[in-house]
């Protein structure tokens, strides 16, 4: 086997710490077999396989990764806690914020999971006054559809009628029916 450099021997150690050894290296040949140079392959899957295991600076996320973001809403943290809470290789600057990052490993590491899915994740979803209410406004917008499809076609109607008058092709009793 080669001599690694100290970059290398490192990477090497983390994928075989992490089980990622292997992928990584059938990932590295794929890009081989597509053509890639070997220094190509390399650095493309030592990036990727880099980023799959990124881990958190000692002290948790940096303000720096969320700068220049909008703050989220309340309801968009707690769906993104509710979406990623058990996906494995999410990293910190994909959170909407440095607290909706803190949330996700309160709830994965320290036993907050139970209460989150009890108070916190019901807060989020309808009541059920509030689906009666989306029904009721989904009913009086179809009705209201259903009265523009009626004023359309009477429009349409009297448009017709006004231009076969215009064009004499009405009898005189139709036309006393349309005045």
């Amino acid at each position: 086997m080669p001599r690694l450099s100290g970059e290398r021997k490192k990477f090497r150690e983390l994928m075989e710490s992490k089980g990622l050894w292997d992928e990584y290296s059938a990932y590295r040949q794929e890009l081989l077999s597509l053509g890639k140079s070997a220094a190509d392959a390399e650095s493309e899957a030592m990036q990727r396989f880099q980023t799959m295991t990124a881990t958190i600076p000692e002290g948790g996320p940096r303000m720096a990764m969320y700068a220049g973001r909008k703050p989220p809403t309340a309801q968009k943290v707690v769906q993104w806690v509710f979406d990623n809470m058990d996906v494995e290789d999410v990293l910190p600057n994909e959170a909407p914020s440095p607290g909706a990052w803190s949330l996700r490993q309160e709830c994965r590491e320290r036993g907050f999971r139970s209460d989150f899915y009890r108070t916190i994740w019901p807060k989020l979803l309808p009541t059920r006054s509030q689906i009666e209410d989306g029904t009721k406004a989904k009913k009086d917008a179809d009705a209201v559809i259903e009265n523009i499809g009626r004023v359309q076609m009477a429009a349409a109607k009297a448009k017709h009628t006004d231009t076969l008058s215009d064009m004499g092709l009405l009898t005189e009793a139709e036309e006393g029916k349309t005045k």
